[in-house]
């Protein structure tokens, strides 16, 4: 089972641009029911999104484009690891804590270049930064990729951002087993790309699985509802060494968001680590420090008694 696809268009050749089922990632052509996941990692200043999207079952031309903001690597996971169903049966409890840009120019917008072409875990992964919203899907669909016109100026904002590309279908002879994907680069901030979805026909859905060094709120689409948060050592059921290696950071939490409209998508999801610290309170009279008024009227009866000793003795010298 593949798992990739992450704010991302997604494209089955033999099918026209003009249906477009929605997922959480973006657009799927050629498939009637979609679901979407994805674990989203950061430590250290890297962050690795392992997507889930079951593209090899929507057609031997299968394909996703997915944006990321710097140089990714991109790695397969072991075939057996059923990263998803483990993080669903972990995360099925309560909470438990709180336009295209630029002019017409006389020379022809430059390609897209292409950084690396591999084949990894039975998929050919493309690497492309550069170009333009135009001729980036003037490369994708000379490749045999689709994408819907609409999508054109959300890649030139990605381009203009500096943003790679990763390109992910099928091997055209299925070279190796189909393993799950990896996607790592670094980034300052954690960000989960979800603007190509805006080109979506259908209202969009989405499971994300975010580890980090604490609990986590995402931003930057309607919807967005916290439904699980916790440590990592305390999942249950236990996760599997496989899957726990993914977990670097101590803590998960799990963002969904239902049926959002693509029209109201004009942001990526970003997710930021939040502590939940009770504000600081000025002292209380009454309860800030019991024993400093002990010691006030200790204070306050030895002043008293030394006031009457004194008082005694002059009374009492001679005159």
């Amino acid at each position: 089972m593949l798992l990739v696809c992450a704010g991302v268009a997604i494209a089955v050749v033999s099918v026209g641009a003009s249906s477009a089922p929605a997922c959480g990632c973006g657009v799927l052509l050629g498939a009637s029911e979609v679901s979407e996941q994805a674990l989203v990692s950061a430590s250290e200043g890297v962050e690795t999104i392992v997507p889930g999207l079951t593209i090899d079952r929507v057609g031997a031309h299968a394909a996703v484009v997915f944006p990321v903001p710097a140089s990714p690597r991109v790695r397969a996971l072991p075939a057996n690891v059923d990263v998803f169903g483990e993080l669903d049966a972990a995360t099925t409890q309560p909470v438990s804590t709180p336009g295209e840009g630029g002019g017409v120019g006389a020379e022809a917008p430059a390609p897209p270049r292409v950084v690396s072409a591999r084949l990894i875990g039975g998929y050919e992964v493309t690497v492309l930064r550069g170009g333009s919203g135009q001729t980036l899907s003037a490369w994708l669909r000379s490749h045999k990729y689709g994408l819907p016109a609409a999508a054109n100026p959300i890649l030139s904002a990605y381009i203009a951002q500096s943003w790679y590309f990763v390109a992910i279908r099928l091997a055209k002879r299925e070279t190796g087993e189909i393993r799950p994907l990896a996607i790592a680069f670094r980034s300052p901030r954690i960000v989960y790309p979800m603007r190509l979805s805006r080109a979506a026909s259908d209202p969009v859905s989405l499971e994300l699985f975010v580890d980090a060094d604490g609990p986590v709120q995402g931003s930057g689409i309607d919807g967005l509802r916290t439904t699980f948060s916790r440590a990592v050592s305390s999942l249950a059921p236990e996760l599997s060494a496989a899957v726990r290696s993914l977990l670097p950071a101590p803590y998960l939490t799990r963002i969904d968001a239902y049926s959002v409209a693509p029209a109201s998508i004009s942001s990526d999801i970003v997710v930021r680590i939040v502590h939940h610290v009770a504000a600081a309170q000025p002292p209380s009279a009454s309860t800030s420090d019991p024993w400093r008024y002990v010691a006030i009227a200790l204070i306050a009866a030895a002043v008293c008694l030394c006031g009457a000793y004194l008082m005694l003795r002059r009374r009492r010298a001679p005159l």
